[in-house]
């Protein structure tokens, strides 16, 4: 399986993006801050589970600035009360 780090794709310009399916990456906290530098406009959907994101990749991902995203799906990712 090949692993991809957040920060490949946000140095890119995906305007078109919708969705983006990141499941079992293990990118992590790192991966999910990396990821919130992303230009995607148009992105609507957000998959990360199993990722080992943990609180502070979930309080990194929530200064995202993706004003289409109308779904964040984090699940197995034990980010706990903080993360929520």
């Amino acid at each position: 399986v090949h692993r991809i780090g957040g920060g490949s794709l946000a140095r890119g310009a995906w305007p078109a993006l919708q969705h983006l399916c990141l499941d079992d990456n293990s990118i992590g906290a790192e991966g999910a801050a990396a990821l919130v530098q992303g230009a995607w406009p148009a992105l609507q959907q957000l998959r990360l589970n199993k990722n080992n994101i943990g609180a502070e990749g979930a309080a990194a991902l929530a200064r995202g600035a993706w004003p289409a995203l109308q779904e964040l799906d984090l699940s197995s990712n034990d980010i706990g009360a903080e993360g929520a």
